[in-house]
């Protein structure tokens, strides 16, 4: 049996708290509907990354992502990096994560909906427990006059663990940024032959940042197998068509926090993408839908 407990607060923040007999979720609507704690009671385990000198806090639209970086899991719309799409100036890892959503309890979920500040796009979340999985039903939809190109990230910051297990079924990877891979040298190449990149190293220093591109099937998953833990995602991959990887293992910012990334585009840039035609693409009056299912348990 799932609770919804909508009258908790943390550090200041509403938070919803949904429980059942597997997992605690916590949800944190004010930071555009961030979930901030997937722990799983037989496991004692908390998933989920939190910075560990950040406190939370409201911010205004287009404030700098990493350096309000809390952790948690969300959503980046509609895009990455600042820059001019379509005559629209985009804001730093887009306007969903700092806007303020109304949540409900709804039948046997929590909604989450708003309408992004600047761009023309509502956004929809539903989150509902199924044992040891939290099903997410995301709907978009263009409530404008223009068409819309859009960049959609799924943003789980994992903790990290030496030994830990990078799994996605993905053919190739390319560095998304050499300055911040390992396999900067390698430009692309073969993601199951290099089996040593599928590993978290040791948390001395490094970064890692890929992406994972031509997916036999949409899940990417982080496991261990001394620890006995899985996070696992499972996704549309007709929309979410790659998977990013960003890791810091100790050098960034002295920080051990792996984020596995299903994204609707293969790079950074959205103008690039829309160029290609390789990005979300909503008209006036359209709109989308995904099913994501997140499990975490014990090592499979």
């Amino acid at each position: 049996m799932m609770t919804i407990d909508t009258d908790w607060t943390y550090q200041g923040l509403p938070l919803v708290r949904l429980e059942n007999e597997a997992l605690r979720v916590e949800v944190l609507p004010s930071l555009g509907g961030k979930i901030w704690t997937i722990e799983h009671r037989g496991l004692r385990r908390q998933f989920l990354w939190h910075h560990p000198r950040h406190r939370l806090r409201p911010l205004p639209v287009g404030a700098n992502y990493d350096d309000h970086f809390f952790g948690g899991f969300d959503e980046l719309l509609p895009n990455d990096i600042p820059e001019t799409v379509g005559g629209a100036a985009l804001v730093d890892h887009g306007e969903l994560w700092t806007t303020p959503l109304e949540a409900r309890v709804e039948g046997d979920g929590l909604t989450l909906r708003g309408q992004l500040p600047l761009t023309s796009l509502s956004c929809e979340k539903r989150i509902r427990l199924e044992g040891e999985a939290i099903c997410l039903d995301y709907h978009l939809a263009n409530t404008g006059r223009r068409p819309l190109d859009l960049l959609w990230k799924l943003h789980p910051a994992l903790r990290a663990s030496e030994g830990a297990e990078i799994v996605v079924p993905a053919r190739r990877a390319r560095p998304a940024d050499p300055a911040w891979s390992r396999h900067a040298h390698m430009g692309e190449f073969d993601w199951q032959r290099q089996s040593a990149a599928h590993f978290v190293p040791p948390l001395t220093g490094g970064t890692e940042f890929l992406y994972l591109l031509d997916l036999s099937a949409g899940e990417c998953a982080l496991r261990h197998a001394a620890e006995n833990w899985r996070f696992r995602l499972q996704f549309p991959k007709e929309i979410f068509s790659s998977v990013w990887v960003f890791a810091s293992f100790g050098g960034w910012r002295d920080l051990e926090v792996l984020i596995l990334e299903p994204c609707t585009t293969p790079r950074m840039s959205l103008a690039e993408s829309a160029a290609s035609g390789a990005c979300l693409h909503l008209e006036p009056g359209t709109s989308v839908t995904a099913a994501v299912r997140v499990e975490v348990g014990p090592y499979l």
